[in-house]
């Protein structure tokens, strides 16, 4: 509360103060313009009001108000720095939070002169705004390409190495990040589409339209008089519109550097040489997972629950394990995605099972595995799925067999949900 009030007083082109009843406590740079007082904590604030606004009742009522602890607005005539200037003054309590028994009070010139001067003022940042908006959106469309390019490089690389199994399984996990990336993209192009860029053409366009007559238009028209507190207003809104957008493209960022390790990944084996080891905590992998599958998750409805315990760390290639565990998280939301099931619950848990050996237990409320396919599940283009190929949980089975962990599969039966457990073998010491 104490930032974002801060923020508005520093940023706003109107002369702020906040004061109590003698003294005051912080100015923003447009009161000192106006005043040229630099050293505010040292006059009497009661005392130059008195001595600056021509006296009258107006005048009266502002003190008034300031001592009885009420808001109030006034017109006055008020003379600074040699210039008779009319005011707004607009005296209103602060949250006790921000200051205790303090009070917020702005001077708006509503002259013509000054009246220009905050609007080109405001012109200038929200210019500056679209620009910043304009570079996010080119972000957005270069992270396109380069998920284009990557997954054709993909392509090229695995028919020249010949390994059409290894090429389909990098392909699928590819898939599924892009499938992440699109929903990502999605939530960047509806905020684009929603934002209140429209809103600053449309307020700009009121301002050419009455340049002319700009100081009647702004005192006088009803629409004029609310320009100011809505292009305000505006700055917050398209400040928290350009937090999105950065969230949205950091995701992006992510996405791309897993499949960059994929691409890396996929070229070390072709070459004959394994791939790197480190030594890593589930947890901390997990929680990764489940940050870029969140958005999809919420989508479908799916509640998670993870019950983590802090085991040893473990040795993984942690590219390869990372799509492992987007595998199967995809695997329990498509098992969640029927009429059938009312509950959808993903399950999550980790820990130590002895001294040596960890656990991670992913269980789903789905539609469950029937008897007599739990034995082929991880068989390569096994699939029970009209869509599916076959490829994600044999892919699983390998992956884990390649970072020397075990990997299995257990249901009561269709319509009871499934398990997948990996075991590994934790002897590398404690994170």
């Amino acid at each position: 509360m104490i930032d974002k009030i801060s923020w508005f007083i520093n940023a706003s082109p109107v002369p702020m103060v906040c004061h109590d009843a003698d003294t005051i406590l912080m100015a923003n740079s447009a009161y000192s313009a106006l005043t040229a007082i630099s050293d505010f904590k040292k006059i009497d604030f009661k005392k130059w009001l008195t001595d600056t606004i021509k006296a009258g009742k107006n005048l009266n009522d502002l003190i008034l108000a300031m001592a009885d602890g009420s808001d109030v607005s006034v017109d006055v005539e008020a003379k600074t720095r040699g210039v008779l200037r009319n005011w707004l003054i607009v005296s209103k309590v602060t949250p006790g939070e921000f200051f205790r028994n303090g009070r917020l009070t702005s001077f708006q010139d509503v002259s013509i002169v000054q009246t220009k001067k905050a609007y080109w003022d405001l012109h200038v940042r929200m210019s500056m705004a679209t620009t910043l908006l304009e570079k996010e959106i080119r972000v957005r469309r270069e992270a396109e390409k380069k998920l284009n390019e990557m997954q054709q490089a993909m392509l090229v690389n695995a028919h020249q190495a010949g390994m059409s199994e290894i090429a389909t399984g990098v392909l699928h996990n590819v898939g599924n990040v892009l499938n992440s990336a699109n929903v990502g993209l999605e939530i960047i192009i509806q905020s684009i589409d929603k934002s209140e860029i429209s809103s600053l053409y449309k307020a700009n366009g009121l301002l050419k339209k009455n340049r002319s007559r700009l100081a009647d238009f702004l005192t006088k028209d009803p629409k004029g008089e609310k320009l100011i507190d809505f292009y305000l207003e505006l700055g917050e809104a398209m400040k928290s519109e350009f937090q999105g957008l950065k969230i949205e493209s950091r995701g992006l960022m992510e996405k791309l550097q897993l499949i960059k390790g994929i691409v890396n990944s996929q070229q070390e084996y072709a070459k004959g040489r394994a791939e790197f080891k480190e030594s890593v905590s589930l947890v901390e992998l997990a929680e990764s997972a489940l940050l870029m599958q969140a958005n999809a998750l919420a989508r479908h409805e799916i509640k998670v629950i993870k019950k983590f315990s802090e085991p040893s760390a473990v040795l993984v290639q942690k590219t390869k394990f990372m799509h492992v565990l987007l595998n199967l998280i995809k695997n329990a939301k498509e098992a969640m995605d029927t009429r059938e099931c009312t509950e959808k619950v993903l399950t999550l848990e980790i820990g130590q099972i002895n001294e040596r050996n960890i656990f991670l237990k992913m269980s789903d409320t789905g539609q469950g595995i029937s008897k007599e396919n739990l034995s082929k599940v991880f068989n390569h283009g096994f699939t029970t799925k009209k869509t599916g190929h076959g490829f994600g949980l044999h892919f699983c089975a390998n992956a884990a067999t390649e970072m020397d962990a075990k990997i299995s599969v257990s249901s009561e039966g269709l319509g009871h949900g499934s398990s997948f457990t990996i075991i590994f073998d934790g002897g590398h010491g404690p994170r």
